[in-house]
This record gives structure tokens, C-alpha cells and sequence, in this order.
């Protein structure tokens, strides 16, 4: 019982900051197209802790039903595209490394490792 617990709750925490990720990475696109700089913590009288997921879901979920009609969603092209969907909020958010902060680089290759697998799980 405690086992399924974690397991579902890492699984959830997993989706949460790819979809937070996702969003900061298409807010972050916006402003650089906009030639803005953006360093909010509300949009629209909303903080961006709760927005972010939910424009990342509506994001995700209509590139994945438009990229539906012309590849399977199992595709390697799909997960690569996923995957890149969250470099730019990502090099946001560890951009600042050094070589000794070994804490943050391991954080960074776990963030890459889960993405890819939430991404190409079945």
C-alpha cells in the first residue's frame, strides 16, 4: 500500500514539473518573440506556480492531437519533441552552474532522464 502510494506520487510530481516546465518554456518563448522580459511572479492576477501546469497541459495536448493526424504518438520523433519542448525553461532555471555545484548538475541529468521517460512511457 505504501509502495503504490509513492509510486503514484512520484509518478504525479514527475507530470507536474514536466507540465510546469512546459508552460514556463512557452511563456519564456513568447517573451523572447515579444522582445519582453519577462521575470513575473503573476500573470493575469494568477501566481505562475498554478498557471504554468495548466498552460502546459493545454500546450502539450493540443500539439499532441495535432501531431496525432500525421504520427503515431509512440514515435521517437514525438518523444524528441517533448523532450525539447522543455530545454528553454530548463537552461532558465539551471543556467547559472558552475563546475564544484555538483548538486545542480545531478538535478539537471535526473530532470533530463525523467522528462525522456515520461515522455516514452507506454
Amino acid at each position: 500500500m505504501v509502495v503504490t502510494f509513492l509510486t503514484l506520487f512520484f509518478k504525479y510530481s514527475l507530470m507536474y514539473g514536466y507540465l510546469y516546465f512546459c508552460g514556463s518554456s512557452l511563456f519564456l518563448l513568447i517573451n523572447y518573440i515579444r522582445k519582453r522580459d519577462a521575470n513575473e511572479t503573476h500573470i493575469l492576477y494568477t501566481k505562475v506556480t498554478y498557471l504554468y501546469p495548466l498552460i502546459g497541459i493545454v500546450f502539450v495536448s493540443n500539439l499532441l492531437f495535432i501531431f496525432n493526424t500525421f504520427f503515431p504518438l509512440d514515435s521517437l520523433f514525438i518523444n524528441l519533441l517533448l523532450f525539447l519542448i522543455t530545454i528553454p525553461s530548463l537552461f532558465k532555471t539551471f543556467g547559472n552552474l558552475e563546475i564544484q555545484n555538483i548538486q545542480k548538475i545531478k538535478s539537471i541529468f535526473n530532470v533530463f532522464i525523467y522528462t525522456i521517460l515520461i515522455s516514452g512511457y507506454k
